[in-house]
């Protein structure tokens, strides 16, 4: 017979490591976009560094318009999330959202800019959800 404290423990492991792979892939994804090319397959595209400063990861909420602007860069709001990601704790209603509103990241993702061929925030994705999950996951081990 299976002791309920001991469903109790596998339940809040479960949640702490669906924490850990949910914070884990917004904070990678996010990282990855902000990194600055070339030589690198994710970072988005930079002129004024408006668009790759605009990747926001946020907790419950969604960004709807972009920070700062092409004359005044910051990476404030970006920190702000992912210092937020850190501390976030699991609930079945959570949502993470990394949103970039800057009026032309749809066309940098196209590939407009010679810096990154079109697809880098798909790359990006793929790489939090794959390579970069799989080391997280082994940490948590």
């Amino acid at each position: 017979m299976v002791r309920s404290s001991s469903i109790t423990v596998v339940i809040k492991d479960l949640n702490r490591l669906l924490g850990v792979v949910m914070s884990s892939v917004a904070t990678n994804v996010t990282m990855r976009l902000r990194e600055q090319p070339p030589g690198t397959a994710f970072g988005t595209p930079v002129d004024t560094g408006w668009a790759s400063s605009n990747w926001l990861p946020t907790l419950d909420r969604q960004v709807t318009a972009p920070t700062g602007s092409k004359k005044a860069v910051s990476t404030a709001e970006s920190d702000q999330g992912l210092a937020a990601l850190k501390s976030f704790k699991y609930r079945p209603d959570a949502v993470i959202y990394v949103t970039n509103n800057v009026p032309y990241i749809t066309e940098l993702n196209q590939g407009y800019s010679r810096q990154q061929p079109r697809g880098f925030v798909q790359r990006a994705i793929t790489q939090a959800m794959t390579t970069d999950l799989i080391g997280e996951l082994r940490r948590y081990a």
